[in-house]
């Protein structure tokens, strides 16, 4: 599941709903966030932007919620529980 925050500014939390009524769970989690949309690697800088791990979410009855802070991207790895 990919998600994104294109907020300049502003953390958006947000519910993941699996419809399919199949137990899922979160194994892993990802964030890559800045502070300037601009932002980059360089070859002086390589490591401006790095994806974290962060806390899997727990999914409660198919839904999961996550806090997305400004200007990030993030990536969860599920399976059929």
């Amino acid at each position: 599941v990919f998600l994104v925050n294109r907020s300049l500014s502003e953390t958006v939390v947000t519910d993941v709903v699996w419809q399919d009524g199949q137990a899922v769970a979160v194994d892993k989690a990802w964030q890559l966030a800045g502070s300037d949309p601009k932002e980059v690697n360089t070859w002086e800088a390589p490591d401006q932007l790095v994806a974290n791990a962060i806390a899997a979410p727990t999914v409660d009855e198919g839904s999961a919620t996550l806090a997305l802070p400004p200007l990030s991207f993030t990536v969860l790895t599920t399976h059929v529980a």
